[in-house]
């Protein structure tokens, strides 16, 4: 009897150990806290940061508080995350809480890194340096700005910086490089934009150009034109532009014909020092003015709309325009037919009498009948 019970117990645990062994080989692979997004890979040796992850910079220094702009790269394989970016600032160029991006950029949805600002002295960091296993960003580039105070620079300054990985993947964990900002120019006018882009068919609008003061003195004597290639020219002159401002100047109205037109801004400044950014082009798109036709049932104070009845759209701008307040029956499967607006009005009856809309008044009149199926 002793040795039954014996041989019982050992194929007892026998079968439970072929059972575990089983439930374990069927394991998902093993994931990291951040669930789905990462899982890990069974190979090894993978390099982690890779080449190509760098910071550029496209703003020049002058002294006072400026806003540098940055674009940021990262590159990785094996998934390493980025945790963190750290950034040394030279002695003179001083960084600011406000207008520093915060964070850095948008962290992955479940991650429990922020990339959140700090700033000691001359180093500006965001997120964490301690490899987190976590990660905030995966790849690809961003922009975001610094602001800083300069005081008493001379030429060039360089900004180190380091880029920290999650510390998921083989080394390299970190990625360090440097940017070299140089001076502004003593006399440097840009032009940044010009809007619009789309006009309506028919439209009289007035085009607006952005221009900066991207040198170190203030500016009163310079000249802007804005010009179409045919008929219309517009030309501003000699209004006060400070070092590091920017200006949204009106130009003089404009009528385009339907159609795609070609916008130039062109910059005159003597003794312009930089003189690649004078000039920027717009393509604009002018639409036909094309409307549709609604009805509204159920008025709750949309834009453009002062209770139930027959609205105007606008394709080109999606503005609504109220035709006539009408709180019968509401009118289904209307539309524009050439210039007039056709539909049926629905009724609680057999009959469903076919309808014309005034499309300047809204005026329903009833032009024959449609009997429900």
């Amino acid at each position: 009897m002793k040795k039954t019970f014996t041989l019982f117990l050992a194929l007892t645990f026998l079968l439970g150990g072929l059972a575990y062994a089983q439930n374990y080989s069927g394991l998902a692979p093993k994931t990291n806290r951040l669930g789905t997004e990462k899982t890990i890979s069974p190979t090894k040796g993978a390099k982690a940061i890779e080449a190509g992850t760098d910071i550029t910079c496209s703003r020049k220094w002058r002294n006072g508080t400026k806003t540098l702009e940055f674009t940021m790269t990262y590159h990785q394989s094996g998934g390493e995350y980025m945790d963190g970016l750290r950034m040394v600032f030279p002695a003179g160029m001083v960084p600011n809480v406000a207008g520093t991006s915060d964070p850095l950029t948008t962290p992955l949805q479940y991650s429990q890194v922020l990339l959140e600002l700090t700033i000691t002295g001359q180093t500006v960091f965001w997120g964490v340096d301690t490899f987190s296993g976590w990660g905030a960003f995966s790849y690809g580039t961003f922009n975001f700005q610094v602001s800083v105070t300069n005081t008493g620079l001379v030429g060039d300054q360089t900004i180190n910086y380091t880029v920290y990985g999650n510390g998921w993947g083989s080394e390299p964990h970190t990625a360090t490089g440097n940017i070299v900002i140089s001076e502004a120019p003593a006399h440097d006018l840009a032009v940044l934009s010009i809007v619009p882009n789309i006009v309506s068919s028919g439209t009289t609008v007035t085009p607006q150009v952005t221009i900066e003061n991207a040198g170190m003195n203030d500016e009163n004597n310079w000249s802007l034109t804005l010009s179409d290639g045919g008929a219309y020219t517009s030309t501003v002159t000699n209004i006060p532009i400070n070092a590091g401002q920017s200006l949204q100047i009106d130009m003089g109205n404009w009528t385009p014909a339907e159609g795609e037109h070609t916008l130039t801004a062109t910059l005159t400044l003597a003794g312009d020092e930089n003189t690649t950014n004078n000039t920027l082009t717009q393509t604009v798109h002018v639409l036909p003015n094309t409307n549709a036709f609604a009805w509204v049932v159920r008025h709750h104070e949309g834009i453009g709309t002062t209770g139930p009845g027959p609205i105007n759209i606008t394709l080109t701008t999606g503005f609504m325009t109220q035709l006539a307040v009408d709180s019968s029956d509401f009118i289904i499967a209307a539309d524009y037919v050439g210039d007039e607006i056709y539909g049926i009005r629905y009724a609680d009856t057999e009959v469903f009498p076919l309808v014309k809309i005034n499309p300047t008044t809204g005026a329903v009149t009833n032009i024959g009948v449609e009997h429900m199926i």
